[in-house]
């Protein structure tokens, strides 16, 4: 996502990082797989200070969003999951930039439905090299929505 969004600053950070341990094998592989390689920045842990520092907090799953808001409950509207994300923006005009991104998911946010939609990734740990497949193709699927539309216009 870095490399599509030059002009967004984009961190990493995890609710139970392995902070120092060296990026799991299976995932170098599947982004070697995408041409991409491994992330140089090293594990943290997700902290308020990152959450308060961030305007778009972008989660795995919804228990992820649920540990982040225990963090700052200030977040609470700009942090989603990557699917829900590529849900609230599909159909939106591209490269409309961060700012009117987040606010179209507001304005979707609050005509939302009340139907429980799959908005977790699936959860590959410990699992087969298939389901790390599943996962490489679910974020695929969702950057190819999100990425257009956050790419702001010269």
């Amino acid at each position: 996502m870095r490399g599509a969004l030059p002009e967004l600053r984009i961190a990493s950070a995890g609710t139970a990082a392995l902070v120092g341990e060296p990026v799991n094998p299976r995932v170098a592989r599947l982004l070697e797989t995408r041409g991409l390689r491994e992330p140089v920045d090293l594990p943290q842990q997700l902290t308020g200070a990152l959450l308060r520092s961030s305007r778009l907090v972008i989660t795995a799953e919804r228990g992820h969003r649920l540990e982040a808001l225990e963090h700052d409950r200030t977040a609470a509207n700009r942090t989603v999951t990557l699917k829900e994300l590529a849900r609230l923006l599909t159909g939106a005009p591209t490269g409309i930039g961060i700012d009117a991104a987040l606010r179209l998911v507001a304005e979707r946010w609050a005509a939302a439905d009340d139907v429980d939609h799959d908005d977790d990734l699936a959860d590959p740990y410990r699992r087969s090299w298939a389901h790390y497949r599943r996962l490489g193709d679910e974020v695929d699927a969702a950057l190819a929505v999100i990425v257009p539309v956050l790419r702001s216009q010269p």
